[in-house]
């Protein structure tokens, strides 16, 4: 499964930082950004030790962040058991709500209902896997939670904004600020290294040269891989690339991430050692994460596991709190 072209596009211009239709140069050179960094400095970088203590982001330095717009309603006199699943009150903060929603594409004269009434959440710090084969709708409910695409119908809320509502600027610094992704391709830039790689995205947002490089290399020693930070995708393994693309999606310290099918080109052994990485950086950076996949072994280590076929959900399985339900209520 992988990102329609059009999605590609929209990933393209979140990464480069630019709105989506623009024409901008692409060709980058991270040391040429800003002043240039001597040997002596780089060297400190790359030897730089960082103790199990020491935090992977700078919370020195300050971002961006949207105030819960979302509504609130006043539900305490009603009876809990009398509410859809997904509508129960059991105290965790809920990252993504998705509400109602129907993404209907044209065939000729045929209609395509690729999501078909879906409604779930997604709670803070929970690794959720939404498992469907080939045309069950999981490459189009992955493109709707990122804001790639628009649903024809419901509601969307990430961190309490309505993304359905936001225009392409919008969505485009909403994805930059509060989101990184995994690929399946790995999506790496041929013509730079590891280091380089990862640290791309703080490029774009004015991070500063020695900031951003020494948090990269901090990203790189979390995923295993600071023996391998000048080596660029070709003289790296496919799983060694697949952890350079994870750090890369965490350099940002994102709300949210988001895998497409993250273990489908590596081998089966390659592909548990990445599925064990992702749940222990999930434990340990207490990240979101949500992955679309076929397989039900990798979903294995997930959370919560969302079943998808012919565009509804068919099960849920909350494995946090032994929680099951047999697909979403009857819609009309």
């Amino acid at each position: 499964m992988k990102f329609t072209d059009s999605s590609n596009d929209r990933l393209e211009s979140t990464l480069a930082g630019v709105y989506y239709g623009e024409k901008k140069n692409m060709e980058v050179d991270l040391f040429e950004v800003d002043e240039d960094v001597d040997g002596e400095q780089f060297d400190e970088v790359l030897d730089e030790l960082v103790t199990d203590d020491e935090d992977v982001y700078d919370n020195s330095e300050t971002q961006d962040s949207y105030e819960d717009t979302s509504e609130v309603t006043n539900l305490e006199n009603e009876d809990e058991s009398e509410k859809p699943w997904y509508e129960i009150d059991d105290g965790r903060k809920a990252v993504i709500k998705v509400r109602n929603l129907y993404k209907i594409y044209k065939v000729g004269t045929n209609k395509v209902r690729a999501l078909n009434g879906v409604d779930f959440n997604v709670y803070e710090g929970e690794f959720c896997a939404i498992v469907g084969t080939s045309g069950s709708g999981k490459s189009t409910l992955l493109n709707m939670l990122a804001g790639l695409e628009k649903p024809s119908k419901g509601e969307i809320l990430i961190d309490g904004q309505h993304i359905e509502k936001m225009n392409e600027n919008q969505l485009v610094k909403f994805r930059r600020e509060n989101v990184g992704f995994i690929f399946q391709s790995f999506n790496l830039i041929g013509t730079m290294n590891a280091l380089e790689n990862v640290a791309l995205p703080l490029t774009f947002r004015g991070v500063p040269k020695m900031i951003r490089l020494k948090r990269a290399m901090k990203l790189l020693r979390l995923v295993g891989l600071k023996e391998h930070a000048m080596h660029r995708p070709n003289q790296m393994s496919g799983g060694q690339q697949q952890r350079v693309g994870m750090a890369r999606a965490l350099v940002v310290n994102p709300k949210i991430m988001f895998a497409d099918e993250p273990t489908g080109n590596l081998d089966s052994h390659t592909s548990k050692d990445m599925m064990n990485l992702m749940r222990e950086i999930v434990n340990k950076q207490k990240k979101t994460l949500v992955m679309v996949t076929h397989d039900d072994s990798l979903a294995a280590i997930a959370d919560k596991v969302i079943r998808i076929v012919d565009g509804k959900i068919v099960a849920v399985e909350d494995r946090s709190t032994n929680f099951a339900e047999d697909g979403n209520d009857e819609k009309e």
